[in-house]
């Protein structure tokens, strides 16, 4: 019996694949020398089809897709020697146009010759409204540097892989230029997707990258080493949303505002405080009375640990931001007999968080309760996990940096993470450090 819902998905992508591959090709422009076939293999439908632990139902959903696409002459088919597997699915050249109705039909898909007129007429849409002079004689480099990326894939009739989202882009980009932040001091990321969109994360979730990519290009401002490629953003009044600085522990700021001086000491709560990062820049002086600084990776862990006298915790949440950075440096300058360390995962992700940690700020952390011994102890034997191809890949690229040259410490936990085949969350080191057992 046939599974409705994963047919459709197959037989959709199936075609997705055939119908992109011919008109990629040099045979739908013309020029193609050599005659060869539109084929695919039927794992890039279902990538696992020729394993050997594959779902056969799923396999046969396939079959049963190129059978029915065969009777309707569009698509031919060659089976693996000795085999009951799909070798090649091959298109019918002359059935492609077939395709594309059938494709149009069955799921709403347009032909590539009517994407490429809704391209052009979004093209023509924007240059227009770009030449179009306002009472404050706006320009448009940016969106017009997008408009000619879109003509220059029509001229080699080709189009957006999303359309709607490269009309999003458009949008988004001509907006921005004709009003600079809509005439506010600033505008939140979500309040500039409600304005342009009608949709509070539309910005943020499909085209924000794509927009601040354009832009970079257009001024010729590539993000720097310890730049968020949103960052470009705030040129147009946009603030890309709210970070906040966590952490807790004896560590008092000082925050001059005119002629008054405040001074604030986080350790008059136990669980710490949280700064909005943009008022970094109002902080005079921070201290640290602790002798150690650490930096904490998950906030489980972070919430676990407790403030001391001899530790101040900061929460970091993986890969620091350009706020926590600043305040990690400005913390780093203003305590320069501070010991800083750092807690995080033992495992690939948790030691690139590390090295980029140290790298950006400047700062050379120290490591806490990361290292071999804390691998080996059978305490954590029953939450050791077996690293994955890719971590020895990104392990192994670590013991080319400077660190593992250099530290003992680091080298020993990296070497036996690699010989064990193991890695470790920090969650349950920071549980069995507070409660002891």
């Amino acid at each position: 019996m046939k599974n409705n819902d994963q047919y459709l998905i197959y037989e959709k992508k199936l075609i997705d694949l055939l119908i992109g591959k011919y008109r990629r090709s040099k045979k739908d422009k013309g020029t193609n020398i050599i005659n060869r076939r539109t084929v695919c293999r039927p794992s890039e439908i279902y990538p696992r089809y020729y394993d050997n632990n594959a779902d056969i139902s799923k396999k046969d959903v396939i079959f049963e897709i190129v059978k029915d696409l065969k009777k309707k002459n569009m698509i031919d088919y060659e089976m693996k020697h000795l085999s009951a597997d799909i070798e090649i699915i091959v298109l019918s050249d002359t059935a492609i146009e077939t395709m594309e109705e059938y494709h149009r039909e069955k799921y709403g898909v347009i032909s590539r010759d009517e994407k490429l007129e809704k391209a052009k007429e979004m093209a023509d849409k924007y240059r227009l409204l770009c030449s179009e002079k306002d009472d404050q004689g706006a320009m448009f480099p940016c969106t017009l540097l997008a408009v000619e990326k879109l003509e220059n894939m029509i001229s080699r009739k080709k189009c957006p892989a999303d359309m709607e989202i490269y009309r999003d882009v458009l949008k988004a980009l001509y907006y921005l230029e004709k009003t600079d932040g809509y005439g506010h001091n600033k505008l939140y990321i979500r309040e500039f997707s409600m304005l342009v969109f009608g949709d509070s994360k539309r910005f943020e979730d499909s085209v924000m990258d794509r927009v601040c990519n354009i832009i970079r290009t257009c001024k010729n401002k590539p993000a720097g080493e310890n730049e968020l490629n949103n960052e470009i953003l705030s040129d147009y009044d946009l603030v890309t949303g709210y970070k906040s600085i966590v952490f807790k522990g004896d560590v008092i700021l000082t925050v001059n505002s005119g002629q008054n001086t405040r001074c604030i000491n986080a350790a008059v709560l136990p669980n710490g405080i949280e700064i909005d990062a943009t008022d970094i820049g109002e902080i005079e002086n921070v201290k640290v009375n602790a002798g150690v600084f650490l930096t904490v990776e998950n906030l489980t862990s972070y919430r676990r640990l407790k403030s001391s006298k001899e530790i101040a915790c900061m929460y970091l949440g993986g890969f620091s931001d350009r706020y926590q950075r600043d305040f990690i440096k400005k913390l780093h300058n203003d305590n320069p007999d501070v010991a800083f360390k750092h807690f995080g995962d033992m495992d690939a992700g948790g030691l690139l968080i590390y090295e980029n940690l140290c790298k950006v700020t400047g700062v050379e952390f120290g490591l806490y309760n990361m290292s071999k011994e804390v691998l080996a102890d059978e305490r954590y034997a029953d939450c050791l996990k077996e690293l994955t191809a890719a971590d020895r890949v990104k392990l192994e690229g670590l013991g080319k940096c400077d660190r593992y040259k250099e530290s003992p410490e680091y080298r020993e936990m990296i070497e036996y993470m690699l010989y064990k085949g193991v890695k470790l969350e920090q969650e349950i080191v920071a549980l069995y450090e507070t409660t002891g057992s």
